[in-house]
């Protein structure tokens, strides 16, 4: 098996609606490559009430290795919110902590919001050799 893929929550709002990164998003969920962050999952269920929604989702989150929130996530994602407040170059709390594992486990990070995350020290961003 290959290096796993962080995706971001947009990445998996995209392949539930059908969007642009969809085809992507399904390759790596049929490799048995996708990771979710436990950010991504409390997101993902945020104000959904929806019984076939929060199936879809459930659904979803089982095809993928979920990433649990450790101490040493928490210590990187603390050193990233200081670093970027310093900067003046904040982002959320949960894309800072999204990032966080991915730098945390060495995972790419597979987003559409790049410029939340281009502040982030030693993130790699996803792109597959097959994209568009």
């Amino acid at each position: 098996m290959e290096t796993l893929v962080l995706l971001d929550t947009a990445v998996v709002i995209d392949f539930l609606a059908g969007r642009s990164t969809a085809a992507r998003t399904e390759k790596l969920l049929i490799e048995s490559n996708a990771a979710v962050s436990v950010i991504s999952i409390y997101e993902l269920f945020n104000g959904v009430t929806n019984r076939r929604h929060i199936r879809q989702r459930e659904q979803f989150i089982k095809l993928c290795e979920a990433v649990a929130i450790d101490a040493a996530i928490a210590r990187k994602a603390s050193s990233f919110y200081t670093a970027l407040k310093k900067s003046g170059r904040s982002i959320c709390n949960e894309d800072i902590l999204i990032a966080s594992c991915a730098v945390t486990k060495g995972y790419p990070l597979f987003t559409i919001n790049t410029k939340h995350f281009l502040t982030i020290p030693g993130l790699i961003l996803y792109e597959d050799s097959n994209s568009q």
